[in-house]
Order: C-alpha cells, then structure tokens, then sequence
C-alpha cells in the first residue's frame, strides 16, 4: 500500500513520538520533504508479513527463513542447492561463529555424529560454537570494523591510545554474554547515564572516543567540529544505515535526510567531555582505593610538597609555552576563570589542555645540577614507598557529558548562526526530541544521548531493527538482504527479500534483542546450510546468475585476521590468551583481535588482505586478488614459520604417507585423497632429490668442545637446592641448557628465581646471562621483545657484578623500549646466591622489579632486596622466543659458573611465596633441581657456539620438503576460502 505524504507522516508519529499539529517551523520542513521520495520503503513502519505457502516447504525447508527464500525461488522455477556435507558444514560453522577452522578430530567427531542423526548433530555444534569464548573474539572483530576502531590517534603521529584495548575487551566480553542489542546500544552512546555506577556500562562509551585526533592542533574549536563531525558519522552509518554525512553541507541530494537532521543529530552527542580521569570501578573500589591513596599521600607528603616545589617552576613555564603557541582568542579563552567558562568553551579548553599536559609530563627530565639531583633522590625515596602506595584503578577512555545545560549544534560557517537541539529524522518526527533529566542516573548529565539511545532501541524503531537483522545475514552469507549494509538509503542497493527483512526485524525483538538465538536461526535454515558447489539449473543460471535469490550457499574468501589465526591454528601454537593490551607485530601467537590496531600504518595481513581503514564505519570488507598477497603468503617469515611449524609436527609419522597425510589433517583438516598422496610423494622427491643435488651435506656435526669440563659439580646444599649444581661455562660440555616446551607464557608480571655460583666476569661489558627469553636486536621492535637476568662485568656502566634484569617492550607511551634495570646489589665470585626478580608490568606508568638476594656462604647474611621502577606496560616477550639458563637465544653473554635450582613462575610472588620463603608457591612453569649429576627431562643441551636455532629449512631434507609441502597447502584456496 502507497502511503498518502500526509497519513505516512502521521503514523511514523505516532510510531516514534511526535504527536501533534505540526508548527511553522515544523511545515516548512514538511515542505522541504514534500520536493522528495518520501514514500521509501526504508522509513516505512515494519510490515507484518505472513509466512509464505511453499510447494516443496517440508521436504526443504527447516524453518519460517526458507519459505520466504523458496517463495521467490519457486516463483521462477528455481531449485535451491542440496545440503552441503558434514566437513563442509563444520567448517563455515566454525569460520561464522569464533573464526578458526576445526581440527581434524572435530571434524571426524561430527562427521560421525552427522550420519547419526544430522539436525541434531548440527544444532548441537551450534550450541557448542556459540557458548565457546572465541565467538566474542570473532563476532567483536565485526563490531569492531563497524564502530571504526583503532589502538591510535590516526593522523601522520599517530599516537597510541594505551588504554583503547578496554573497550575493545568490553565489546568481546558483551558479546560472549550475549547482552540484549539494546542494552548493547544503550551502552555504548550513554552508559554513563544510564548506569554511571556499572564499570562495564562506563567503559562501553568508549565507542564515543574513537574519533581522529591530532595532538599539535592549534586551532580547537575546529578540532572539536571535526570530533562531532565523526561521532555523527559513524552513528548515522551504523545505527541508521545511512550517509548522514551526505547532508553536512545541504540537504541530502538523493535521501529525504535534510541539512538539518544531521545537525539535530549532533546535538545528541554536543555535550560530551573526554575525560581521561574517569576509571572502571564500582563505587565500593573506588571508596578502599582512595582510602588507602590518603594513607599514602599523608606518610609521602613531604616529599611529594618538595617534589612539586622543585617541579613547580618549569610547569609553570611549560604552561605558558604551549598556550602562546595558540591563537589570542583561545589564549583569553584559556585564562578565563573557569566559573565564567561557557559549556562549549570548557570542551576546547580541554583540547588546549590537553597540549598543555603533553609539555609539562616532560619537566623533571629539564632538570639541572643540583635540583636534578634532589629530585632523583626524593624519587627514589618515593620508591621505597611504593609498597603503601595502591595499585591504580583501571584508567579507560569514556565520556561524560560536559554538564546539565550542553551547547547546542550550529552549521560550521553559517551566517545566520542557527542552533539545533536534538531530534530524529524529520521525515519521522520533525519535532524536537523529548528530553528529560529524569531518568538520568549521572547527576551532572544533560540527558540528550540517553535520549537518543532509547528512541533508537525502541522495538517499533523499524530502522534499528532493519540495520541489525540486516548485518546478521550478511556476515553469515556475505551479503545482506541490502547488499550496502551502511546505506539503505536510495544510493545503496534494494533488498532482495523485503518481508523477509521485515520478519526478521520483529523476531529479533521478541527474541529479546539476542543475537545468538537469531544467529542460531539463520544458520539452522536450509538456505544457509546448503552446499555451494553445485551446478546452476537452467532456471537459476537464466534468472538468477548472481545468486540474489540464494539458491547456493556463496563462496567466500577468508578475511585478513582469519587467514592469520588459521595458519596459527594449523600448527597447534594459536595462544588462547584472552584481552589485555595489543600487541606488537606479527611474531607473537595470539589471535589478531589482540593485535594493537594503528590507524598508520595497519598491520601487514590488515594491509594486505583488506583490512578496514579505521577512520570509517566498515560495514562491508573488499575483496581483492593482488599479486602481494601471493608474495605474503609465499615468502613472508611469519607464513615460513607456520609452514615450519606444521612440518615439524608432520615429521613425528615415521612415513612419507604418515607425514603427507598429518600435513592435511592440520591444515586442511581432512586426509588426502590418494592422487594427492600420490602427487605429495612426488613432489616431496623432487625437492629432497634438488637438495641433495645442489647443496651437499647438510647437517654439519657439531663442534667438539674446547674446554673438556665437568658437566656437574658439588653445590652447597641449601633448603632451596640439592648438593648439586650444572657447570654452565663458555666452550663448554653445558655452555647453556635451553627449556624445552613451556607450558604457556609468563606473561606481564612474572618471578625468576635461581640458586648459583658465579665464577668469573667478562674483561668488558658484556653480561653474564643467569637465564633468558630475549635475543638482543639493535632494531627495536616487537620481534626483539623479551627479558634476561644477568649480572653485569668488569667495564659496565652499571659497574661490576650488578643482578640486572634487561627489558625490552612495549613502553608506557606505547613504542618499542629497551631498557637495563639494574639492582644495585653485587654479588661476588665464587659465592653461593640466592637471586630472584619480580617482574611486574604496569598499566599507566610502567612497572617494577623487585630483586631479592642472599648469599647462602655467609651463614651470618640477610637478604637484600630493592624495587626499580621501570616504564613498560604492554608485552615484554615473543612467544616463539626460547628460554634458556646460561645464555640467550644468540652467541655470546654466555654464563661462567654454576645453577643449583631454577624457577620461573608466571605471576609477581610475594615475599613469603618464593623459594626462600614461608610458603613457597608450587605453582611454577619451570622448576629445576639438578640431582644425581643429570639433566631434567624439561632441559636440553645447545650446542657450543650454536647461537641461534638454524633455519630448519637446512637441517634435514625430507623436513625440507615437508615445508615446502605445508607452505603449498596454506596457499591452497582450500585453505583460503569457505564454501
């Protein structure tokens, strides 16, 4: 049914709001509207279809989803596809759901399972894939690219958000718990009004801080433009589904969307304030935490008052300089008092602020001569006092509103300076929106985005309702009933399936806004299980070539970070740890969720396999086919590695065909065929037959030691170690013993422990290595990050026998770091020690470590311990890094002395947990007692001079071969793609 201009206008209303006769100014924006298509499908209420009657409906079709898509099928003679097979099924289930392919066993586990009873194999599977912690990471990979998400600043600095990560673990976190999509929404554009004492809800508003921002702009009132001008964006995009931003400059040339609307939906947001004080905390945390603060500002306040008073000079002088660097009006605007300060004026204000506090964090490093000394002393006095001090509160980036009263929104430029208050889409209510305090929780809030958030999670909101549905079905086919899931507006494309669309809609209200039990819906339906590999009939290839009408299942490449984490899958080393801070660079084994996201550049299978830009709403990735990502896959060191990886585990069969068959099943996840048996023998011939052809000998014998010692010797006995000790010495029998397979990774905060003897130092600088994960590269990056405990020689700068820990990591402003942590504790030759470092990483500031020791042959010794403070709070370890006692992962720096007992554990101990105390954790990832003079099972020899591991690629030709093997089946389209 055609609506008439004026019953459509009046039932939208009624539907959304406004009730009433419209005013003046009310009909001469109906008037504006009246010159467009306002009879567009998009802003008509939802429909109410019925369940289509279908012909072949119970021998195809599983539930009401397949009569709407058999319906238009029938209708021109089309026959949907068959059910696709067990592995088939399982496999785009697992790539829907959480992203990872099944292993094999999975795969034979449901295979069977499938030719027991099929619909109750698969809703079980569904089940399982939907409860798993991986959906989060999955379908928050997807919220993610659609709320533009980075780690960073963007623009040409580009600086790291150290923070950003918490709302990206929020969003994984309330997608695993399934929350209602409209509390989901509610949240992120105003859970600080809504519920300002749910820490959850506070950290969710970190959507509203994603917004570019440059840190050298001078001029803040456009800035603060640019900010809204984003915010405005990228919620028009996602809530809407439509390019608000077409109608910033004039009325939308093409959609019944006015210059006006997109300024009454910026007045929405016009009150927010950024401010970097705000942490997630309930009121109950926040009360002990200022507690126990006041306990330790009132035993540090004379030092902190002569602290500040050496400090306060140069803040002072920082001030002035970076404000004059603004123009006079911003400068008078800076200075005012802040009483006098307007709403919009106390939001650029913070702008400048913030380039303020930028020059002033670098004062105490200005410091001279004798105030630079009195400094350094009052600041290690602080550290000894850092025990008293409690731990930070967990800092995010969120918002509040700026106050009660919020500036309104005003046209950049406009000349006759007209103000908005908020309101929605004229064409559905052209009257303001009905704001009120009353619902308002955070007392000093304006109200407006709460507002927003409850007109845009009503269930009768037939544009919310339609934009999600919407994205459900083209993240599980590839393509949404409207293809252009940011623009159903009349530049997008028209839904293929209208009433079904609508249906939807309403199911998902009465599903109680769960995303999981509609995405149980759309996949437990024929259309979405059937196969894709088919033959088209005359009817589909005649009326339907593109498979609008989805006859087929649709084949679909893998997207970048699915491609990354399967060839980690494949291996069997993808680490499970969930959230925390993103790291670095390709080398470390988590899921690319946790990857730190910079706006420039993105990470290399981000950039090459068409990532999402993270400045714009991605409601849809391309697909594209270039010749890098050939050359990505076949020569990049990370995709070698896997294929190495998946090589060695292949070589553990004792045949060729044990070997070719394993190398299937991890990447592939199924068994050859025999042709490809047949075709892998071959080829794995032919590459042994080249080696041994043009390289000759390939496993040189190791070289013979150049100091015949004893590999064990007699260590004084102590409650921590037996009467036995490794003889760790350079050129030796044991010149260092590597771990082999720890269990997982120590992590940010962790404790080593070792009980020795030193016998000598190096002539020069060099570092006699106690134990180690860390192979020191002059270029700083995540590939060099790790750790080493050490003790310093005759030339160091930190003099002679100093236990230092050496850092490299991720630092407190978010860059690569190395830094030498000395303790400023000795230790002597020829003395047994007790030695331990508790390595913690911080959040904001950086960490410490706290170095324990005890010198076990003077009976009459206490222990010593200190705290160092150090700037690292991001990952300080690559996991593919070895760990070994004596050395590091290189030549040189090698121990010269003897280890009784070492313990790594993966946590900070407290004094009494370690091996020296009351009550020693049992709790290790490592711990070593060498007794009756041999090697732990965990320990291997590294041959003397051996430095690094060398390339497996030259240590075995069959092994050879078999990389090459498993490097040709991650570049397979088997791999690559979904069908």
């Amino acid at each position: 049914m055609i609506f008439q201009t004026f019953i459509f206008r009046l039932s939208c209303c009624l539907l959304l709001g406004s009730v009433g006769v419209a005013s003046a100014g009310e009909r001469t924006i109906q008037e504006r509207l009246s010159a467009k298509d306002i009879d567009y499908w998009f802003f008509k209420p939802l429909t109410h279809p019925d369940v289509p009657v279908v012909k072949d409906g119970d021998s195809w079709c599983r539930n009401e989803i397949d009569r709407f898509i058999l319906a238009k099928q029938e209708a021109l003679g089309i026959v949907p596809a068959p059910r696709a097979d067990a592995r088939t099924l399982i496999r785009r289930a697992y790539f829907d759901l959480i992203g990872l392919p099944p292993e094999f066993e999975e795969v034979q586990a449901f295979r069977e399972a499938f030719a027991k009873d099929p619909d109750a194999a698969f809703e079980q599977l569904i089940d399982e894939l939907l409860k798993s912690p991986r959906y989060g990471e999955r379908w928050g990979r997807h919220w993610l690219d659609l709320a533009r998400y980075g780690d960073s600043n963007g623009y040409k600095a580009d600086e790291y958000r150290p923070h950003m990560w918490r709302y990206r673990d929020w969003v994984i976190g309330a997608l695993n718990a399934d929350m209602p999509y409209d509390q989901f929404v509610r949240w992120q554009i105003a859970g600080d009004e809504v519920a300002p004492e749910n820490p959850d809800a506070v950290t969710a508003t970190g959507f509203l801080r994603l917004w570019p921002y440059e840190s050298n702009q001078r001029d803040a009132p456009k800035q603060w433009g640019i900010i809204l001008e984003d915010i405005t964006d990228v919620s028009g995009s996602l809530f809407l589904g439509l390019s608000m931003g077409c109608a910033k400059c004039h009325d939308h040339k093409f959609d019944p969307i006015l210059q006006d609307d997109y300024f009454r939906l910026q007045a929405f947001f016009s009150g927010i304030y950024p401010d970097d004080s705000i942490v997630a905390a309930t009121p109950e945390e926040k009360k002990v935490h200022a507690e126990s603060l006041a306990r330790w500002e009132e035993s540090t306040a004379a030092l902190r008052k002569e602290r500040d008073g050496l400090l306060a000079q140069g803040l002072k002088n920082a001030e002035v300089n970076a404000v004059k660097k603004f123009s006079p009006e911003l400068q008078s605007l800076y200075n005012k008092p802040g009483a006098e300060l307007t709403p919009l004026e106390v939001q650029h204000k913070f702008l400048i602020q913030r380039q303020v506090d930028i020059e002033q964090e670098k004062v105490a490093t200005k410091l001279k001569d004798a105030a630079k000394a009195r400094y350094e002393a009052i600041e290690a006095e602080l550290k000894k006092l850092a025990a008293l001090k409690p731990k930070p509160l967990t800092p995010v980036y969120a918002v509040r509103d700026v106050g009660p009263v919020a500036p309104a929104a005003y046209i950049p430029d406009d000349d006759e300076k007209r103000s908005f208050s908020p309101g929605f889409l004229s064409i559905l209510d052209p009257g303001q929106a009905k704001v009120s305090r009353e619902g308002v929780k955070a007392g000093n809030s304006s109200g407006r985005r709460t507002a927003l958030a409850d007109w845009l999670t009503r269930p009768d909101n037939q544009i919310t309702t339609r934009v999600m549905v919407n994205r459900l079905w083209h993240y599980h086919f590839g393509s949404g009933i409207v293809a252009t899931g940011n623009d159903f507006g009349k530049q997008g494309t028209a839904p293929t399936h209208p009433e079904l669309l609508d249906w939807l809609a309403q199911r998902f209200v009465k599903e109680g806004w769960s995303l999981k039990r509609m995405q149980k819906l759309i996949m437990t339906s024929a259309v979405w299980q059937q196969a894709s590999l088919v033959e088209p009939g005359d009817a589909a290839s005649r009326n339907d070539p593109g498979n609008q009408l989805i006859w087929r299942q649709s084949i679909r490449r893998l997207e970048a970070e699915q491609i990354r984490d399967a060839t980690l899958q494949s291996g069997l080393e993808l680490d499970s740890t969930m959230g925390g801070a993103g790291f670095d660079g390709e080398a470390v084994l988590r899921r690319s969720i946790y990857q730190k996201l910079m706006k420039n550049p993105r990470t290399l299978f981000l950039n090459t396999f068409d990532g999402p830009d993270g400045f714009n709403s991605c409601a849809c990735r391309d697909v594209s086919t270039t010749a890098p990502q050939a050359l990505v896959m076949l020569n990049n060191e990370f995709l070698n590695r896997r294929a190495q990886r998946i090589a060695g585990l292949a070589l553990t069969e004792k045949t060729d065909e044990g070997s070719i068959d394993r190398a299937f099943q991890l990447v592939l996840g199924r068994e050859p065929s025999g042709e490809e048996v047949s075709q892998a023998r071959e080829f794995l011939d032919q590459v042994r037959a080249g080696l041994s052809k043009n390289k000759g000998p390939v496993t040189p014998p190791a070289p013979a030691p150049k100091i015949q010692t004893t590999a064990f010797k007699t260590f004084p006995a102590s409650p921590y170690s037996s009467g036995s000790a490794v003889n760790i010495q350079p050129n030796s029998l044991f010149e260092k013993v590597e771990v082999n397979g720890l269990p997982r990774n120590e992590g940010g905060s962790f404790t080593v422990q070792a009980v020795l003897s030193l016998d000598s130092l190096y002539p020069d600088a060099s570092v006699r290595t106690i134990a180690s994960r860390w192979r020191s590269s002059p270029e700083l990056s995540a590939d060099s990050y790790g750790w080493s405990l050490g003790i310093t020689s005759v030339k160091s700068k930190y003099s002679p026998g100093n236990l230092i820990v050496q850092l490299t990591g991720q630092d407190n402003a978010g860059n690569p770091h190395y830094e030498v942590i000395p303790s400023g504790i000795h230790l002597p030759e020829q003395a047994a020690f007790y030695v331990a470092a508790v390595i913690e990483t911080g959040s904001t500031d950086g960490g410490t470590v706290t170095f324990y020791a005890h010198n076990l042959s003077d009976p009459g010794a206490q222990m010593e311990s200190v705290i160092v403070p150090h700037p690292f709070t991001g990952p300080i370890q690559v996991p593919e890094r070895r760990l070994f006692l004596g050395g590091r992962d290189e030549d040189g720096h090698l121990f010269d002395g003897s280890i009784a007992r070492f313990a790594l554990h993966d946590h900070a101990l407290k004094a009494e947990e370690l091996l020296t105390g009351t009550s020693p954790a049992a709790d290790a990832l490592v711990d070593l007692n060498f007794k009756n003079d041999q090697l732990p099972p965990q320990l291997v020899r590294a041959a003397p001079g051996s430095g690094t591991a060398p390339s497996l690629k030259k240590s075995d030709p069959r092994l050879a071969a078999l990389i090459d093997l498993s490097l040709a089946l991650l570049n397979s389209n088997e791999f690559l793609y979904i069908d």
